[in-house]
């Protein structure tokens, strides 16, 4: 996993969910730099392997703006070279038919 902080893990046990970490990051945070989506796909299909979770980022939270067209591009290139090797994609897990737990109060310092 990413960014984690103590009020996360105290959400996620009030929501009885569980962390899932990533294996891969397309590094597409640095939307500013113009990263190639067919580099970026390159470099992700030559190091995937079974089980791997990679992170892709759809927006930004300082720049709603912020170009990600690179993360779409990258996307439509690296699932046909991993569906060629073999890879499945899936949800990490079931949706859940309970209601969301009420949201965790949270405290301003």
């Amino acid at each position: 996993a990413g960014w984690r902080s103590a009020t996360m893990y105290e959400g996620l046990e009030t929501a009885n969910f569980r962390l899932a970490g990533w294996s891969w990051g397309m590094w597409d945070w640095n939307w500013w730099q113009q990263p190639r989506g067919d580099r970026i796909a390159a470099r992700l299909a030559r190091k995937a392997s079974d089980g791997d979770v990679v992170v892709i980022h759809d927006g930004h939270h300082e720049n709603p703006r912020a170009d990600r067209r690179h993360a779409a591009e990258t996307v439509r290139r690296l699932v046909p070279q991993l569906g060629k090797r073999g890879f499945a994609f899936g949800a990490l897990c079931e949706p859940s038919a309970k209601p969301a737990p009420a949201p965790v109060p949270t405290q301003t310092f």
